[in-house]
């Protein structure tokens, strides 16, 4: 489904568009949240209260969305549980907790420090990544939307109207390529 159709579908409020969005985006939100000290439930609150926010984005501006809905989406979600991660931080800092008297709690203070520094330095690898997307032009784009969204070649060959799986994988390469240029240039 094209960006334009989800925000028309979103102010529409049609329940097939959010239904989509829930069903196709959610999952990527979720292994982001997971593998950076969250659970699903933490997930789920993340991604609707994201979608929530991009909604009233969306009613005050219906043309603030200029790249992908999938990319504009996903940045918010990341936004809102680093926000979250730190403030979880802030508030282990404020307590009044005596270290002295069990190791364990600083331990994991310790290794959440620690998580948010490696979570920063991943930030940072992913933002170089959406400018690289960002640069691609739209064939590439919507390519690498769908290699994100786990379609296979034959998949991508239908969706993007190819004439060949052949030509679908040749094209698909050129797109990586292209993406891990930008990438090795901005990284070193």
């Amino acid at each position: 489904m094209l960006t334009e159709e989800i925000i028309k579908g979103l102010l529409g409020n049609d329940q097939n568009v959010i239904r989509y969005i829930y069903k196709n985006y959610f999952k990527v939100v979720n292994g982001f949240v997971i593998s950076n000290r969250g659970s699903e439930q933490d997930a789920w609150d993340v991604f609707q209260e994201s979608l929530i926010l991009v909604f009233e984005k969306l009613r005050q501006d219906p043309t603030c969305i200029r790249s992908s809905f999938h990319g504009y989406l996903y940045g918010v979600c990341k936004y809102r549980w680093i926000k979250r991660l730190n403030e979880i931080v802030r508030n282990v800092e404020q307590s009044e907790i005596d270290l002295n008297d069990d190791y364990f709690p600083r331990l994991e203070f310790v290794q959440i420090m620690n998580d948010i520094d490696t979570l920063a330095i991943k930030e940072s690898r992913e933002r170089v990544f959406q400018e690289g997307y960002l640069a691609l032009k739209q064939d590439c784009r919507r390519l690498i939307d769908l290699i994100i969204n786990g379609c296979n070649i034959e998949e991508i060959t239908d969706f993007m109207n190819f004439t060949s799986v052949k030509y679908a994988f040749r094209k698909r390469q050129q797109c990586k390529e292209r993406l891990m240029e930008y990438i090795k240039n901005r990284i070193n």
